[in-house]
């Protein structure tokens, strides 16, 4: 399933310089809280169910992978997701320096962290399969200086980030898959939203493994973000393998000690990878 000429028209309008400011300063000024990530961190995963979450609980019909654009004129919290970094996908180095930039500094921060072993696995299908921008082997990719260097140094910066900040919530992505309702009641509790029970069990539903391949085959959300670049590929899918430590099964051992030593040395230890 192609991107689509609507996709693509509204990718390059927004991608121009004066649009894109205005567009992330108007998201800016109406948001209450961010989901902020490094790409293919669980990003989509969380907003799957907080979309269903405060539809329940909000009473709001339609659904949208963009949540500000659901809750607007609302009495609900309006949540801004982004990659705080630009570009999301580099493929030259050297790539602009990341760092946390201002306008996050006086809004509640709901942080993605996933092991970085399975974040590089998993861009390197974005890159191959879905965006298409990339051509070569995993070996190669894990050692481009744009890939787990980088994954590397966002965690690190926004882990210095959250020892000088309250308002700052760690959501791991490993911890997400072994307790998705136990972290979601987390979320809802951190944005101020008094979710029943029964609310949070079935948000959670709603984002499973099988419901999300389901929206994503169907174009439920009639967008990129959730749609397969192919359908006879599974990889190509948004909604992937979805578990942790499948990097084992796409690596060989010498590229898993590899990443294990970049890791071991780079990556501050009290991030828990």
């Amino acid at each position: 399933m192609a991107l689509r000429k609507s996709d693509k028209l509204r990718e390059s309008i927004l991608t121009l310089p004066p649009i894109s400011k205005t567009y992330y300063f108007l998201a800016w000024l109406i948001s209450d809280a961010y989901i902020l990530s490094y790409p293919r961190s669980g990003r989509t995963w969380l907003k799957v169910m907080l979309n269903k979450m405060l539809s329940l609980k909000y009473n709001l019909k339609k659904d949208n992978i963009y949540l500000y654009r659901k809750t607007l004129f609302s009495k609900a919290p309006n949540i801004v997701s982004e990659h705080p970094f630009e570009p999301d996908y580099p493929t030259i180095y050297p790539y602009p320096k990341m760092k946390v930039g201002k306008k996050f500094k006086k809004k509640k921060i709901i942080l993605l962290f996933r092991d970085p072993r399975d974040l590089v696995v998993s861009n390197y299908h974005e890159y191959t399969k879905r965006k298409k921008i990339w051509q070569g082997e995993l070996s190669q990719f894990i050692k481009e200086p744009y890939t787990l260097p980088r994954i590397i140094k966002f965690m690190n910066l926004w882990h210095e980030e959250t020892k000088k900040r309250k308002d700052i919530l760690i959501l791991k992505y490993e911890r997400t898959k072994e307790d998705p309702f136990g972290e979601l009641k987390k979320v809802s509790e951190f944005l101020g939203i008094n979710a029943s029970d029964e609310i949070l069990k079935e948000a959670v539903e709603y984002g499973s493994i099988e419901n999300m391949r389901k929206l994503e085959v169907k174009d439920h959300f009639k967008h990129d973000k959730l749609r397969p670049a192919n359908l006879d590929d599974i990889n190509s899918y948004k909604v992937r393998k979805a578990k942790a430590g499948s990097y084992k099964e796409e690596l060989n051992e010498e590229d898993i000690a590899y990443m294990n030593q970049q890791i071991s040395e780079r990556l501050v230890k009290e991030i828990g990878y």
